[in-house]
């Protein structure tokens, strides 16, 4: 959906509105047309699985356009995205084990299932994996990409070299 995104406000800095939106009209009706099998198949996965499908299509008919009419550097998009991935499965994994290990906890002490149980254990994976999502960002420099000169100062905020 963030490649999506931005991709196709490139389209629309390009003066490609109308192809923009008829490119998200495209995965539109993909989604649609499987939300129902991926439903009936698998649950209440079905319209993620769904939706992420028709978005991949809307994406990969933008870059094909970008690539084909303006020269789009498509290789480094592809280093910044398994970078982007690598990073977000770590974010990912260590957000699950703080709710692992904070449920784990909470569940010896007492009441496992309370609301502002539920919100602390979820706001302190949200920090603990924002926090090193953050860290391999600015140290792997893709943060540049996004911050541009302000991820320097935050480096140096950070000590982060």
């Amino acid at each position: 959906m963030g490649l999506f995104v931005v991709i196709s406000a490139v389209m629309q800095g390009l003066s490609q509105n109308r192809r923009a939106v008829k490119f998200f009209a495209v995965g539109t009706v993909v989604k649609f047309v499987l939300q129902w099998p991926c439903t009936y198949f698998l649950g209440s996965f079905g319209p993620l699985l769904s939706t992420g499908i028709g978005l991949t299509v809307a994406n990969w008919l933008i870059l094909r356009y970008l690539n084909r009419h303006f020269g789009f550097e498509k290789r480094m998009l592809d280093i910044a995205f398994r970078k982007i991935s690598k990073y977000s499965l770590f974010m990912y994994a260590a957000a699950l084990l703080t709710v692992y290990g904070l449920n784990f906890v909470v569940q010896l002490i007492g009441n496992p299932f309370g609301r502002v149980v539920s919100l602390i254990v979820t706001l302190v994976a949200v920090l603990v994996g924002g926090v090193i999502y953050l860290y391999l960002a600015l140290k792997s420099r893709i943060a540049d990409m996004i911050l541009g000169p302000r991820s320097d100062k935050l480096r140096r905020l950070l000590k982060i070299e």
